[in-house]
């Protein structure tokens, strides 16, 4: 079976929610339809350096495209699409850090 884009994108996102020692509740989360994939944190009440929930990682995918939204690591998502899902790099899109999108795509 080969992988398709989305299913590269969807386990490696997925990878970030379980890479959490701390006092929160983690959900890995997908919308197929529109090719979006999430991991979101939300603190424990009061038991948590985390205080407001919030991104780890989110990532959407656009054309042949991976348009990463939010990196809230120290692994960055696009190192990780790169090295262990062999997506070429200038098919991502840092949009977290004000990359723009080729001219032939429209988000």
């Amino acid at each position: 079976m080969t992988a398709t884009l989305e299913t590269i994108v969807a386990h490696e996102v997925k990878e970030y929610s379980n890479r959490w020692d701390y006092d929160v509740h983690i959900y890995y989360l997908e919308e197929t339809t529109q090719k979006v994939y999430q991991v979101l944190v939300i603190p424990d009440a009061g038991h948590s350096i985390i205080k407001v929930p919030n991104f780890i990682v989110l990532a959407r995918i656009v054309g042949d495209y991976v348009l990463i939204e939010a990196d809230n690591t120290d692994k960055p998502l696009v190192d990780a699409l790169v090295h262990n899902g062999g997506i070429p790099r200038e098919k991502i899109v840092l949009r977290y850090q004000g990359e723009t999108l080729p001219e032939n795509i429209t988000s």
